[in-house]
């Protein structure tokens, strides 16, 4: 569907969309592309020991969570913005 065949009002109920708002603001402070470079970082083979060393030094610094617990909230914050801005 082209968006100039939307009615005024259908376009103004789109984008009072709770999903679409938030697509819109991930897109606008460059949540996509943060995502993308931590699922590249995390994934690549030859960067898995600076992946690695990258959440022991979170998990350190923070002296209350684990490697593991930085590693999953790393890999759920790609999944949420995935999620959201996927084109599915």
């Amino acid at each position: 569907m082209d968006a100039n065949d939307l009615s005024e009002e259908d376009l103004e109920r789109l984008l009072d969309n709770p999903e679409v708002q938030k697509t819109l603001k991930y897109g606008e402070v460059g949540l996509e592309e943060v995502a993308e470079l931590l699922e590249d970082f995390e994934s690549d083979d030859e960067e898995s020991d600076t992946f690695d060393l990258f959440t022991q030094g979170v998990a350190d610094r923070s002296g209350r969570v684990t490697q593991a617990t930085v590693q999953k909230v790393i890999s759920g914050m790609i999944e949420e913005v995935n999620d959201v801005t996927s084109n599915d």
